[in-house]
Formats: C-alpha cells, structure tokens, sequence
C-alpha cells in the first residue's frame, strides 16, 4: 500500500514538473528567437511525457487502482522522469548561477546535442511509464481471460467439493459418482 501511494505522489510530482518545463519552454519560444526547432521538439516530447504521467495519475486513482501492480518498473520510470525533469527545469530556471531570469537577457540553455540528448531521455521515460502500464494491462486480461476459462467449465451438481450438503456423507473415491458428470 504504502508503494502505491509512493508511485501515485511520483507520478503528481512528475505531472507538476512537466507542466513547469512545458510553461519554460513556451516562455523561451516566445522571448528567444533562434534554436526554434529545438524548444519545439522539447516541448512536445515533455507534453508527451506529461500525457503518460497525467493517464498513470488517473488510472492510479480511478476506482480500478489497487487492481495494477505497484510495479517497480513504473516506480523506475517515474522517478527517472523525475530526475531528468529537474534537470531541464534547473537549466531553464537558472542564468548565470542566479535564481531570477530576466527575460531581456533570455538565452537558450542548451545546445542542440544537448537537446537531443534530452528529448532522447524522456522518450525513454515515456516509453518506460508506457510499458510498465501495458504489463499491468496485460496481466489484468490474462487474470480475466483465466475467470473466463474457470467460468466455462462443467460443473457436476452435489458433486462440489467440501460441499455443505454432503458433509455427513463419506468422500468419494477416484471414479465414482460418474453418473453426475454424464
């Protein structure tokens, strides 16, 4: 329990972050001129990080939940976005060691390996958050697809097993009461 409640307040973290550097992004594209193509490209591959992180959030708190394995591969994920968010945010934020960013002097942090290197690692991270929701997918309908099965077999009346009805009647012996199963 307390592992889910750990991944659910990772992924708000995460939510929160990327609406940061989406905000940055947008902030620079308007207020810098070059490097275009490279503030574009960040913010979408945050804004698709961000859509996973938002779609984990709700699943996590919808009313199916508790059904998807706190999967440590989905913790990974999410703290590993995590990290690499602060980073970008931190380089967006800071200019020149100082906490405040005039925007008269706005330079584009990164270059565009920089900016490669990044959008590369939260494609990663998307895809990980991605993969570890289609394992909890999949084991969900592998789960119904075995109800399914058990649901489909025969069942043989006042022949149940530990059945109330016969508990005063001795157990029966391999091979008999095949009349029932006929």
């Amino acid at each position: 329990m307390a592992d889910a409640l750990g991944i659910a307040s990772s992924v708000i973290a995460v939510v929160d972050l990327s609406a940061k550097v989406i905000n940055w992004c947008v902030r620079y594209a308007q207020d810098v001129s070059h490097a275009k193509e490279d503030k574009k490209r960040l913010a979408e591959e945050v804004t698709c990080l961000n859509l996973a992180s938002v779609n984990a959030r709700n699943l996590l708190d919808g009313p199916h939940g508790s059904r998807l394995k706190a999967s440590h591969a989905l913790y990974l994920a999410i703290v590993n976005s995590q990290s690499q968010l602060k980073r970008i945010e931190r380089q967006l934020t800071e200019r020149n060691g100082q906490g405040k960013v005039s925007f008269e002097a706005l330079k584009w942090p990164f270059k565009s390996k920089d900016v490669q290197s990044a959008i590369q690692d939260l494609d990663r991270c998307t895809k990980a958050i991605c993969s570890a929701l289609e394992v909890d997918q999949t084991s969900i309908l592998l789960d119904i697809d075995h109800k399914i099965a058990l649901n489909m077999l025969p069942v043989a009346e006042g022949a149940s097993f530990d059945s109330y009805a016969e508990e005063h009647n001795p157990t029966c012996l391999p091979n008999t009461r095949q009349e029932l199963l006929d």
